[in-house]
């Protein structure tokens, strides 16, 4: 019936295969558990599962992978029919998709991260890539350790064919009698042969997916990382000039020695607010642009701050700013400052060389809500560009008009009328606006620039 493998310890004559060899191409009437009629027709049912196999999702695989386990019991009269995965690093084998008859336990459960050496020339054969086949576990010897785990998990015959990935062994797939011995059958051999094909082909789609997910993420990760390296770079900017021309007005010694304190102090502020910002931007990043802080905050306060973060520009350009009457919204004090400094940085920068710089600023109470407009009198967005402008990184033409498309060989972005927009500020305060639960979107200034809508939560009345 069969032969033992031994040269003389427990570990090296614990298994006895068939002597029958196993045919690559079977002929037909080739002996068995059943006749060709219901083989073949099960191997067309295989077929089937295996398209279902390449076009199932991956979260589906394993629910794939079990029906194929149980149509291939059911057909073939089998008591039990496992799936294992090999851990080299680890040693250990463990049960990933099990099926067991009515009556008949399946040890799913029990069967994980079982150290491998009990197994002995078992795992040996598999990683070589040979089958196994036991068609009664009393030809054993008496004294072999698998000899045991077989009377252990009442199994009167196993064959078992390994996962071969190249010379890799990835597992195993089993067949398990529990009712009586079994001599496999060539169609047992075949369907072997079949399935740790089709499984093997399944681990290379999961493998890959799984990879493609991870590069995705990894993409993703990075691009947020540039934003936010972006952001930070962008937000530091004008209150770092601000420090930078308080310090080098007071090293001139050509100011009083009390506007000198003056300024060292209004330096000091802006570092103090810097690191504020800083801190906030890091919370921002870690809880993906929430509010994670709400209280009142007065408007016409952060608008004063920002104004003087941004007074070397507002200087060097000679602009004008008008602020009206503001009221208090309920939000970050920090980010609504990032928000109005983004917001009026944006409009004197983005005003022609040959115009003075001309910003105004107002704000309009809903029933719970307020409305803050900052609008300039530069040359504004054009209205099929404002979804653009809101872009992270978008670049866009100023004073292009809608009706005039731009000239061939122009890049969008390129400058037009006087100048262009990175988009980063408007997207960042967008992105601040949406955090509060609110909204920003473009229109055009009575002036004739741009202007900007900012929705936010107002401020419980006290």
């Amino acid at each position: 019936m069969g032969r033992s493998l031994g040269h003389g310890g427990e570990d090296h004559h614990v298994v006895v295969l068939d002597d029958a060899a196993e045919p690559s191409d079977p002929p037909p009437g080739a002996a068995g558990c059943g006749d060709q009629g219901p083989t073949a027709e099960l191997e067309r049912e295989l077929l089937d599962l295996s398209v279902d196999l390449i076009s199932a999702d991956l979260d589906d695989l394993d629910a794939v992978i079990d029906t194929i386990l149980r149509r291939v019991g059911e057909a073939r009269g089998i008591d039990r029919v496992l799936l294992y995965r090999y851990d080299w690093v680890a040693q250990t084998v463990s049960n990933t998709h099990a099926w067991a008859s009515p009556g008949v336990h399946c040890f799913r459960d029990e069967l994980q991260q079982v150290p491998v050496a009990p197994y002995g020339e078992v795992i040996a054969r598999h990683r070589r890539g040979e089958l196994v086949s036991i068609p009664d576990r009393d030809v054993l010897p008496v004294d072999s350790n698998f000899r045991r785990l077989l009377i252990a998990g009442g199994v009167q015959a196993t064959i078992s064919r390994p996962l071969m990935d190249g010379d890799d062994c990835l597992g195993a797939i089993a067949f398990d009698a529990v009712a009586a011995p079994q001599r496999w059958s060539v169609e047992d051999r075949r369907l072997l042969r079949v399935l740790s094909t089709l499984l093997v082909n399944v681990e290379h789609r999961r493998r890959h997916e799984l990879a493609a997910a991870a590069l995705h993420e990894l993409t993703s990760a990075n691009e947020a990382l540039e934003r936010f390296a972006g952001t930070v770079s962008h937000d530091l900017r004008s209150p770092l000039a601000s420090v930078r021309g308080f310090l080098d007005l007071v090293r001139t010694h050509k100011v009083s020695e009390e506007l000198a304190d003056e300024l060292l102090d209004r330096a000091i502020g802006n570092v103090d607010r810097l690191t504020t910002m800083v801190d906030r931007l890091l919370a921002d990043a870690r809880c993906g642009g929430l509010v994670t802080h709400r209280e009142p905050v007065a408007l016409d306060e952060v608008v004063g701050v920002a104004l003087e973060q941004l007074s070397a520009r507002i200087e060097a350009r000679h602009a004008v700013v008008s602020v009206g009457e503001l009221t208090e919204v309920e939000g970050d004090a920090a980010q609504l400052l990032q928000l109005c400094q983004n917001l009026i940085g944006n409009a004197i920068e983005h005003a022609p060389a040959d115009r003075q710089p001309h910003v105004w600023i107002s704000a309009r109470r809903g029933h719970d809500h307020v409305e803050l407009i900052v609008a300039d009198n530069g040359e504004g967005i054009a209205p099929d560009h404002h979804e653009m402008a809101l872009r992270p990184f978008g670049t866009v033409p100023r004073g292009a008009p809608q009706h005039e498309p731009l000239a061939p060989g122009v890049a969008l972005g390129t400058p037009v009328s006087g100048g262009s927009a990175n988009g980063l500020g408007l997207a960042i305060c967008e992105r601040v606006a949406r955090a509060h639960g609110g909204a920003l979107w473009l229109g055009e200034a009575i002036e004739g620039g741009l202007a900007v809508f900012v929705r936010l939560p107002a401020a419980a009345s006290r």
